[in-house]
């Protein structure tokens, strides 16, 4: 399973998906894994958010295994709100996890989930 370890496989993943994007992408990238912030987390991936400042948008979130709520990471995707548009993005979102941290869709799906917080 591959993820990003360097610079050429961050610009390769960063050319593979930049057209989802408005704008962000590469630094949040280079912040995520040539910077490393978030490093003291093992178990991370991305999740699928709704803007809070632009309610119709959706965003990339980071999500941390088993931790309630995500780290918003100022990246929002190019589609706008839909139910045909939310499953074409959490498609995008599982595969950008298996190419940035070699996730299999499973722990992708499973880092979504614990990031919900249920009832109260």
């Amino acid at each position: 399973m591959k993820k990003i370890e360097n610079t050429a496989d961050l610009n390769e993943v960063y050319d593979k998906y930049k057209e989802h994007f408005v704008g962000g992408f590469h630094n949040m990238l280079w912040q995520l894994f040539i910077n490393n912030r978030f490093k003291q987390y093992e178990k991370k991936g991305f999740v699928l958010a709704i803007d809070k400042a632009d309610p119709g948008a959706y965003q990339l979130g980071l999500g941390i295994y088993e931790e309630c709520g995500y780290y918003n990471l100022n990246v929002q995707f190019k589609k706008r709100m839909g139910s045909e548009v939310y499953f074409e993005l959490a498609k995008i979102i599982v595969d950008l996890n298996r190419d940035c941290f070699g996730l299999m869709p499973e722990e992708s799906l499973r880092i979504g989930l614990s990031t919900l917080k249920i009832g109260g």
